[in-house]
């Protein structure tokens, strides 16, 4: 048995607390991922279904996943592969939109 080349990857799922489900759009997910060796063949799979990532520098990674469109109360898991090879996992939480929305005010002001 031979192996050509061993790659450790790095992967990270970014600004975790900030993902959230709108029901037109779906979800953008970004994700750094180090030392890819396919730049245009990264993908994920969440419930069985492949989404293929876009990049603009090799590293950062944008996923958009139109048929999430609401929140879950347990962690999302995704498969990460580079072109077929899996090269790991990761998992993140979606909050619903109207949840960040209410987020957003604040009403300790005492008006």
């Amino acid at each position: 048995m031979c192996i050509l080349h061993a790659i450790v990857y790095r992967y990270i799922v970014m600004t975790p607390d900030n993902i959230t489900a709108d029901r037109h759009n779906g979800v953008l997910l970004q994700l750094y991922i180090s030392d890819v060796e396919y730049r245009d063949n990264i993908s994920i799979v969440i419930d069985n279904k492949t989404y293929h990532g876009t990049t603009e520098d090799g590293t950062h990674y944008f996923f958009v996943l139109k048929d999430i469109k609401r929140a879950k109360t347990k962690p999302y898991s995704a498969d990460v592969f580079d072109s077929a090879n899996l090269i790991g996992a990761v998992s993140f939480k979606v909050k619903g939109k109207t949840a960040t929305v209410k987020d957003d005010f604040n009403f300790d002001d005492g008006f």
